[in-house]
């Protein structure tokens, strides 16, 4: 039985400011207000992953995108549009960024758990980490 379906709020961070300064994401992104809360939710319908993120605060919003294991496929990441594919191996869905020459660049790997998740960003020399709390 897959862990990915469910619903995980956001309970820390580490390194991940960092990480997004670094690669040039504009300091209102990076500094957004600590109060708000950052709900995830995640369906898995065989080869499709459903994905929304809900920002409960100042400025409320939900963002939801179907992601097909395999397949690329475009976000909004920041004030950027990016390539990814993602494939899911047991409990951990990897989200890879493409850069325009096809080759690899950030990783987004997601842990599922019975107690929650964790997502790690990874580039080719920096990490970040969120946490999130299965609801």
């Amino acid at each position: 039985m897959s862990l990915v379906t469910g619903k995980y709020v956001k309970t820390g961070e580490e390194g991940l400011k960092e990480l997004m300064k670094k690669q040039g994401v504009p300091e209102n992104f990076v500094n957004r207000p600590q109060d708000e809360k950052f709900v995830s939710e995640y369906k898995l319908d065989g080869n499709k992953i459903t994905k929304s993120h809900i920002v409960e605060g100042a400025a409320d919003k939900t963002r939801t995108r179907e992601i097909i294991l395999g397949q690329e496929y475009e976000e909004q990441f920041g004030p950027r549009k990016v390539k990814n594919v993602a494939t899911l191996e047991g409990n951990v869905l990897t989200i890879t960024t493409l850069h325009d020459d096809g080759s690899a660049g950030t990783k987004r790997i997601h842990t599922f758990s019975e107690d929650g998740l964790v997502v790690v960003h990874k580039s080719s020399k920096e990490e970040g980490k969120m946490m999130f709390k299965r609801l």
